[in-house]
């Protein structure tokens, strides 16, 4: 890895002497304010100092990395396989002692594990039918209807319309959240009419702070970039006459508590903001739980799924909801901005956790 030390008066000036050098895949270490070199430099403005560095050796870790996931693809694949083939044993082992076993019941039970619906949440949902109707009573229609009936309880939404809202953007890497900030703004501006203003505070990445200046000058929006919390409650300041104000963090590894609290240090001066957790559905259930639980110092409030175009099974929005108990905002289809965005409502929600919509 090469890491090199960069100088320069402004964060603009900087960033380009990175990206000239280095490429827009420079990944940012350190940001910090020094002194100029000299007994003037006590009297001169200070320089901005940016510690970047580059992976080398990024094809053949690229590779190695897909060759890895292949062979993880395999034994994931004949470890699912196996348990299938033990259930199927179990199943008709004790099909005689329970009433629901090869009836209505159980194929809707199996349908939503086949859905990737947590098992206790699935039983609870089947025994739930069960107690108030015997099997034999009920048609795959009947027992269909009081299935999205129940989910859709479970599920929570919230809706913006709109008013006077800053909102920030958390989340994992990879996940989309600068992609999904630009959907909403475009949503707000364009459709909405609403004036909305955007701030990032991730200069972790340049080609990050790019795309974000690229989409706002294509929808003619104010954008600041700042590098402390300090510079971001003097940029909310600058733009307390607007409708919406749009703050996009930098994706952070979940597990890296000391990077989360530097998210939480930034958010503290935002009070009463909504904080999206944003998140991708082709992320393994036990893997978005322990996201949600290592993010929860930035304090979010709403959930927003992105990637819904990437697989074919969404019970992982149940069993995340279901955990937190907090609402769903927002679904992304795709990359294409602004179209591929949905403003999440509970119908929908529960036609994609049963497998009948997508």
């Amino acid at each position: 890895m090469k890491i090199k030390k960069y100088t320069g008066a402004d964060m603009r000036e900087v960033m380009a002497l990175i990206k000239k050098e280095m490429g827009s895949e420079a990944i940012i270490l350190e940001t910090r304010k020094v002194r100029q070199k000299g007994i003037l430099g006590f009297f001169l403005p200070r320089l901005i100092e940016v510690t970047a560095a580059k992976e080398e050796n990024f094809q053949q870790n690229f590779w190695a990395g897909h060759l890895e996931t292949a062979h993880s693809k395999k034994i994931e694949s004949d470890i699912k396989e196996l348990k299938t083939m033990m259930e199927n044993v179990m199943s008709r082992q004790d099909k005689s002692q329970d009433p629901h076993k090869g009836g209505v019941l159980e194929h809707i039970h199996r349908r939503l594990l086949d859905n990737e619906i947590d098992r206790e949440i699935a039983c609870q949902l089947i025994e739930e039918i069960g107690r108030d109707f015997p099997d034999n009573e009920l048609t795959e229609s009947q027992v269909n209807s009081l299935i999205q009936d129940k989910i859709g309880r479970r599920l929570k939404v919230i809706k913006f319309n709109g008013q006077r809202n800053i909102f920030c953007f958390v989340g994992p890497t990879g996940v989309g959240k600068t992609t999904t900030l630009a959907k909403l703004a475009a949503h707000f501006a364009i459709f909405k009419e609403k004036r909305v203003g955007l701030i990032t505070i991730d200069t972790y990445r340049i080609g990050a702070v790019e795309q974000l200046k690229t989409y706002a000058q294509l929808m003619g929006l104010p954008i600041e970039v700042v590098m402390s919390p300090k510079e971001l409650s003097r940029a909310i300041e600058d733009m307390k006459d607007l409708d919406i104000i749009m703050i996009d963090t930098a994706g952070r590894n979940s597990k890296n508590h000391m990077q989360i609290g530097e998210i939480k240090g930034f958010l503290k001066v935002v009070p009463g903001a909504v904080i999206f957790l944003v998140l991708s559905v082709t992320t393994k259930c036990k893997d978005l739980i322990t996201i949600a639980d290592n993010f929860k110092p930035a304090d979010y409030n709403s959930l927003i799924f992105t990637k819904l175009d990437e697989t074919d099974t969404f019970g992982s929005i149940l069993n995340l909801t279901s955990y937190t108990s907090l609402p769903v905002s927002y679904l992304t289809i795709g990359q294409k901005v602004p179209e591929d965005l949905e403003i999440a409502t509970e119908e929908r929600l529960t036609s994609l956790i049963l497998g009948v919509g997508k």
